[in-house]
């Protein structure tokens, strides 16, 4: 019985562990928002993106106001959150 009750115990602390690291930080009252990295070609037609991943609170805003850069050949490269 001792060991139901400690297997138990473990498996709760376990899954409230990883809730807490996987959960989105929005204490705060933030937003959280999907932002990926996208390249678009000068007519604005999207020629590569990233992975899409949540972003919140302060990271949300740096990936909001990250400057985009330009190639040569015209492609802007920004960060894109929806």
């Amino acid at each position: 019985m001792k060991t139901i009750k400690r297997l138990g115990i473990i498996l709760s602390l376990f899954f409230v562990s990883v809730s807490l690291f996987t959960a989105c930080e929005n204490d705060a009252g933030g937003d959280c928002k999907y932002c990926k990295i996208v390249k678009r070609d000068a007519q604005g037609v999207i020629v590569e993106e990233g992975v899409e991943a949540e972003y919140c609170l302060d990271e949300l805003d740096d990936k909001i106001n990250a400057p985009g850069t330009t190639d040569p050949e015209g492609n802007t490269t920004r960060w894109e959150c929806n």
